[in-house]
């Protein structure tokens, strides 16, 4: 079966996955896309009866669509004909050994210089009550009718854990702790919390900025002064990545062009917007953050290093932004995928999400295994004689 001969809307797949509330069993197929606009009303509906992450509101999946141009398979669910859930598969193919394999990619092209931006908290959107049931109907409805691979990026442990129940051999490309800051009031000052070398050293940072005046946290004003700021922000993050020989995510137009997207869509409702940080007058950096449902997701930034190593501009912004978003309503502050020390530092709790390939236990996944173990082997070897 190729990937054009997948089953019409017209005939739904009735999965084992029960329904919350009666164990009425969902129907799932694929549905035509029928462009951005169709999408747009379905996947709205079904968000406003849903709690999903940023990365899967319209905000952002609008945005990822309008960038890449692509023409997704549309995965629904339906739990008596009311859309439970909904996920995007992009077909493709990943390379192994020099050899190009069939995928079905979810929310991703396979294209690494188009998926740049990164999803994380990847899944399916679903009702709520329904995030379980509808990720294990998805993943069998897809083991069953979905030929090659798939590629899910950045999913936490129950899709992970909804692949296995659903007969998929997860290939666990990378995991990466998420640490997170929780926002509750009652907690008291931020810094107090922080350990006695951080308290210290960020105090410290604090007085010598405030020689150049009060230290301040700013909203842009207007979309047009939130583009001026992700410009200003990109030319800080690019002297930073250059400097340590990394191209840098501003590097990629597509990052640039999904970006200007996502502050069009979501700044007038405050879900996306470029923080200034300032000392006076002096600039410390700026934060693109992305701010949904009591959430704030820290995404990107850009600050202005100097020799002065005593200036911590990063600990000191995101210090700054904790009670900017506080007062807002915000529950919690999400630092997203990476293993960094200043996220270490500022951190209350942390959560793993995981980038996985998605395989039958049929003999060519357990011939890649075998040739994927042998070349590991073959590494150790050469690197014990070469050390």
């Amino acid at each position: 079966m190729t990937l054009l001969e997948l089953p019409e809307p017209a005939s739904p797949m009735l999965s084992s996955a029960r329904a919350p509330d009666d164990g009425e069993a969902l129907a799932v197929r694929f549905e035509a896309f029928g462009g951005i606009s169709r999408l747009a009303r379905l996947w709205c509906d079904l968000e406003a009866r849903s709690a999903p992450p940023f990365f899967l509101s319209w905000i952002w999946i609008g945005a990822w669509l309008e960038t890449v141009r692509a023409t997704p398979l549309v995965l629904a669910v339906y739990a008596r004909e009311s859309c439970v859930g909904l996920g995007l598969v992009v077909p493709g193919s990943r390379s192994l050994f020099g050899l190009r394999r069939r995928a079905l990619i979810l929310h991703e092209v396979g294209d690494a210089a188009k998926d740049v931006s990164m999803i994380e908290d990847n899944g399916f959107l679903a009702a709520r009550g329904y995030e379980r049931a509808v990720a294990g109907a998805a993943l069998r409805f897809l083991g069953a009718n979905a030929p090659g691979r798939i590629v899910a990026s950045g999913v936490d442990d129950r899709v992970a854990e909804e692949a296995r129940l659903a007969g998929w051999c997860s290939r666990v490309v990378a995991s990466r702790p998420c640490p997170y800051r929780m926002l509750d009031p009652e907690l008291g000052d931020d810094l107090a919390q922080l350990s006695r070398n951080a308290r210290s050293q960020i105090a410290r940072s604090m007085r010598l900025y405030e020689v150049d005046g009060p230290l301040t946290v700013t909203p842009s004003s207007s979309l047009a002064e939130a583009h001026r700021r992700f410009d200003a922000m990109g030319r800080l993050h690019q002297q930073r990545w250059v400097a340590a020989g990394k191209p840098g995510a501003f590097a990629f137009p597509a990052f640039k062009e999904f970006h200007r997207r996502v502050l069009a869509a979501g700044f007038s409702t405050g879900s996306a917007d470029v923080l200034r940080i300032a000392a006076g007058s002096s600039e410390v950096g700026y934060l693109y953050n992305f701010f949904y449902r009591d959430e704030v997701y820290a995404y990107q930034n850009g600050f202005a290093f100097g020799d002065d190593q005593r200036l911590k501009p990063g600990l000191v912004s995101h210090l700054l932004a904790f009670a900017h978003y506080r007062r807002l309503g915000a529950r919690r502050y999400r630092f997203l995928a990476g293993d960094s020390r200043y996220k270490r530092t500022l951190s209350t709790g942390s959560y793993d999400l995981h980038w996985l390939v998605l395989g039958r236990d049929d003999w060519m996944h357990r011939a890649e295994s075998l040739a994927r173990h042998l070349r590991s082997r073959l590494r150790s070897r050469h690197d014990r004689r070469t050390s």
